[in-house]
């Protein structure tokens, strides 16, 4: 099993990552990391909302935040480190975490004018 989810987005549910230790839960924690919520970023972008705070989470250490809870985690800058670690983790059959380096791009978006 493979839970892949952006590294804004992740901060609501963190602890999902406790729960897959304690019980031992054989899922693939993929975190894209590009230090940016970009869900809401997009969402602000669409509304025309302009300089909203709290959209960009730089610095969050999601490998260590998942060694904390038990978990086997790893952080990957490059498509091969990326495929390697995530075959071993499939094989390891246990909880892991994989925060993977990404770059934050706009969704594209076309508004409807009424």
């Amino acid at each position: 099993m493979t839970a892949v989810v952006g590294d804004g987005s992740a901060n609501y549910s963190v602890t999902g990552l406790w729960t897959a230790a304690q019980y031992d839960v054989p899922v693939v924690f993929v975190i894209m990391r590009n230090s940016v919520y970009g869900a809401l970023r997009w969402f602000a972008g669409v509304l025309e909302a302009e300089h909203v705070p709290g959209l960009d989470v730089p610095g969050i250490d999601f490998v260590a935040i998942a060694a904390g809870y038990g978990l086997e985690a790893v952080r990957v800058e490059t498509d091969d480190a990326f495929a390697a670690a995530f075959a071993y983790a499939l094989k390891a059959g246990r909880p892991s975490l994989i925060e993977v380096a990404t770059a934050w791009r706009t969704p594209l978006f076309r508004r409807q004018r009424r």
